[in-house]
């Protein structure tokens, strides 16, 4: 039986990443999204993590600390926004 790397191409995490990356980037327009702002944490770092969900999906964020600060309300459970 021959093990991962012996049958499969194998990445490195920061190679994934790069590729992810890309295809979003180079798929994905500027866009706008709209929805509402759900289970917000607030680590020591200062980044901010929250969901955006609507009816059908939830998306994970993350808000780096140099954003977060810039803010002009305080991202709450439960609001509409619009990002």
């Amino acid at each position: 039986m021959s093990g991962p790397a012996e049958s499969r191409q194998v990445h490195t995490v920061s190679r994934v990443t790069a590729m992810i990356r890309q295809l979003l980037t180079s798929e994905l327009p500027p866009l706008w999204v709209q929805g509402e702002v759900t289970d917000v944490s607030r680590p020591s770092s200062g980044h901010i993590y929250f969901a955006l969900k609507d009816k059908g999906s939830v998306l994970r964020c993350i808000m780096w600390r140099s954003d977060a600060q810039r803010l002009a309300v305080e991202l709450e459970d439960g609001m509409a926004v619009l990002c």
